[in-house]
């Protein structure tokens, strides 16, 4: 279970499985938000061929090694329209002639996984993540 800290991983394990008795925080009565406890990763095998990890919670999660230039090329539906764009720059958001956008409109891609990679697009151009 990986998430950032206090959503209830180890809540929800708990109610998954009867008698695994992980600590687990209550919720802060003022923010109405959980709290950080659990402090080291537990390996829990509730059955012989299920294994999970319970993990601390994290602050911030991102991709390692990819930049804004290269997250198109991590998204298989989007390599055959790579390089039919109008503009070699094509940053596939408003340029016209983009062919992503085209297989979005024609129902090739879809608008879920495009709206996806614009987000995670954004978000690593205001890391600076321009690789």
């Amino acid at each position: 279970m990986v998430g950032h800290s206090g959503v209830g991983k180890s809540t929800l394990l708990n109610t998954l499985i009867p008698g695994l008795d992980l600590i687990a925080g209550l919720v802060n009565p003022k923010t109405g938000k959980g709290r950080h406890t659990t402090t080291a990763a537990w390996l829990i095998r509730p059955e012989p061929d299920l294994e999970l990890i319970d993990t601390p919670g994290m602050r911030s999660f991102s991709l390692w090694g990819i930049g804004a230039r290269d997250l198109e090329q991590s998204y298989a539906e989007f390599r055959r329209y790579l390089g039919e764009c109008r503009f070699t720059d094509c940053k596939h958001v408003g340029e016209p002639g983009c062919a992503i956008r085209a297989g979005v409109e024609a129902g090739a891609i879809a608008r879920r996984r495009y709206e996806s990679f614009r987000k995670l697009r954004d978000e690593l151009e205001e890391e600076g993540a321009w690789v």
